[in-house]
């Protein structure tokens, strides 16, 4: 029997979770396809079709509302969706089972990067001096 080592181990479980996660993706793409588009997210609520939204997205009441909220905080419409999908992809990812006691502080710190980089679209193009 071979002698694995961390590395040979560790890239044996990328390989299998990659495949693993490129196989999960194809099939709720053909799922989705087959629907009327995403279901409810992992937030909650009833999903409705979202005007302007991404092709086939459908956001929950309660993610309209934060949508009205970025928007209103100058977002356009493009990031105040891109701002709704990093909460979904967020919420997904806290729905897996926890595998290193890291996955939660580093997922958190990842997202709020992504957040605040978005949030400050709107104050970088008023100090540009330009609307889009």
């Amino acid at each position: 029997m071979e002698n694995s080592s961390r590395r040979s181990v560790l890239r044996t479980a990328t390989a299998l979770g990659t495949a693993s996660v490129a196989g999960a993706l194809s099939m709720s793409t053909a799922q989705a396809a087959e629907s009327e588009g995403p279901g409810p997210s992992l937030l909650g609520g009833a999903p409705t079709a979202a005007p302007g939204g991404p092709a086939g997205c459908r956001w929950t009441e309660e993610e309209r509302k934060d949508r009205e909220r970025v928007l209103r905080a100058g977002f356009t419409a493009e990031e105040a969706d891109c701002w709704l999908l990093v909460n979904r992809a967020a919420a997904a990812f806290l729905a897996l089972p926890e595998q290193h006691p890291s996955d939660l502080p580093e997922g958190v710190q990842s997202w709020h990067v992504i957040q605040r980089t978005l949030l400050a679209r709107p104050a970088y193009r008023l100090y540009r001096g330009s609307d889009t």
